[in-house]
């Protein structure tokens, strides 16, 4: 097994930092429980970035070649598997956007990246946005829409991102240059990572959970592209280059980055 990769953030070295199942932390969520799934005998390795902190995984960075991705993750047992998948945060999101835009709601647009069913984007539409899309890179001939948005949403999405450069490249792209909001869902490292490693809950590979930021590192990818943000905790995370007046009730300006 490889020792040491570069990292995929900023090439810094990246020794293993734990390695485990590929059915870690994964469970089939059935009605009002759910049940562990056994080990299945693939061995993950993660790596650390002794520069940045990035955690990460190359076991999977080849899998779209031979579709593995459609095979043994985003198959028919994924929806169970990953619980909230089914609507459970679509519903709470769009329901997030609605309270917090109020009227303006109907004139902004947006887009759910890394949607899946498109559950959010068909909800945001029904509650009146001026346009909504979906648009996921793992779906099947999926279309690019045309133009920009007011709003990127990356719910649960950018820890599963292999190339994780690109995909904030992608998101800048599709926001609004003059006011988009990039709004995105990731766990964030915790204090404790050296002691929980990889039975830290998050750690997940069986959902596609292949990368995991501390938060700084988060921050500068998006820094880079002239992007502030903000942190709700330490799950939800706000870029934006000026804050727009019509998402003034989604944070509070104290909460904002300066």
């Amino acid at each position: 097994m490889t020792i040491s990769v570069a990292c995929k953030l900023c090439e810094g070295p990246s020794p293993l930092f734990d390695t485990c199942d590929f059915h870690n932390n994964a469970f089939t969520h059935l009605g009002f429980y759910e049940i562990p799934l056994p080990p299945n005998g693939m061995v993950v390795p993660y790596f650390r970035c002794t520069d940045c902190g990035f955690i990460f995984t190359t076991h999977m960075d080849n899998w779209d070649k031979d579709n593995l991705f459609g095979t043994l993750i985003y198959n028919k047992d994924y929806p169970r598997i990953d619980g909230t998948y089914n609507g459970t945060r679509a519903g709470r999101i769009c329901n997030l956007f609605y309270l917090a835009f109020a009227d303006h709601f109907k004139h902004l647009e947006f887009l759910d990246y890394g949607g899946g069913l498109g559950l959010q984007s068909a909800l945001v539409g029904a509650f009146g946005a001026k346009r909504s899309h979906t648009f996921d890179t793992f779906a099947q001939n999926a279309q690019r829409p045309a133009g920009n948005f007011n709003v990127v949403s990356c719910v649960e999405v950018i820890e599963h991102a292999i190339h994780p450069k690109a995909m904030v490249e992608d998101l800048v792209r599709f926001a609004n240059p003059d006011n988009g909001l990039i709004f995105i869902t990731t766990e964030c490292l915790p204090d404790d990572i050296d002691v929980q490693k990889t039975k830290w809950w998050y750690v997940n590979p069986r959902v596609g959970h292949v990368s995991f930021y501390p938060k700084p590192i988060l921050e500068k990818l998006f820094a880079e592209h002239g992007y502030k943000m903000a942190h709700v905790a330490n799950h939800t995370h706000i870029a934006y280059r000026a804050w727009p007046l019509w998402a003034d009730l989604l944070l509070a300006e104290v909460h904002r980055a300066k």
